[in-house]
């Protein structure tokens, strides 16, 4: 198994490679169940990246086209296959109790946006002033989107991204690019963001 997991009442999900060395998803219940996610239509890795306290599940795959897609699956095993607007590439990160989605797409240019996508579909584009690149990693209740972004001048730096629409820029002095920088993946309901600063895990409050 590897990959990054994501832990909501006590529902974990995952991706654990197979023979062929393709990436699966998985969802491990409470009583150490686990349940293969396979969302229909995919030949490649499947990554699921977030789930919320409803049990639906947001992540990205690759179809047979070679296309990567978002996903949503509800608690009941329905599949929703999504792309964003003038998408090459759509990466599903993250979901919030509301069903909102963020995460991030790369257009025809190889540059990335981020984006929020409502419950019923609307897609709404996140890019940070000035940034050449930007990804939305994690949502929560009120709308507080964290991420990042690259500079024009190739800096990597991590974002909030506030339910009004202002954006606030968490740096460090280490923060040269999003490799070895700093990394803003996760925020929960009382505003609390983790990440990575280099080497290092970081919890900000």
């Amino acid at each position: 198994m590897f990959g990054d997991t994501t832990l909501r009442v006590e529902q974990t999900v995952g991706h654990f490679g197979t023979s062929s060395r393709h990436g699966r998803a998985f969802l491990r219940t409470a009583g150490g169940t686990f349940t293969t996610i396979d969302v229909p239509g995919a030949t490649g890795d499947t990554y699921p990246e977030g789930i919320n306290s409803g049990g639906q599940i947001v992540g990205y795959f690759q179809g047979a086209d070679g296309k990567v897609r978002g996903f949503l699956r509800t608690s009941g095993g329905t599949f929703t296959v999504f792309d964003a607007p003038a998408w090459n590439e759509n990466n599903a990160l993250g979901i919030n109790d509301a069903g909102q989605i963020v995460g991030d797409f790369v257009d025809t240019r190889g540059h990335s946006h981020g984006y929020v996508r409502t419950s019923g579909g609307a897609f709404t584009t996140i890019d940070v002033p000035g940034a050449t690149n930007t990804v939305a990693s994690a949502i929560n209740s009120a709308g507080q989107i964290v991420g990042v972004f690259l500079d024009a001048s190739g800096g990597g730096h991590s974002f909030v991204r506030t339910s009004q629409g202002i954006f606030i820029m968490i740096d460090s002095a280490r923060a040269i690019n999003t490799r070895n920088g700093i990394n803003a993946n996760g925020i929960n309901d009382a505003g609390e963001i983790v990440g990575t600063l280099g080497p290092h895990g970081f919890l900000m409050r």
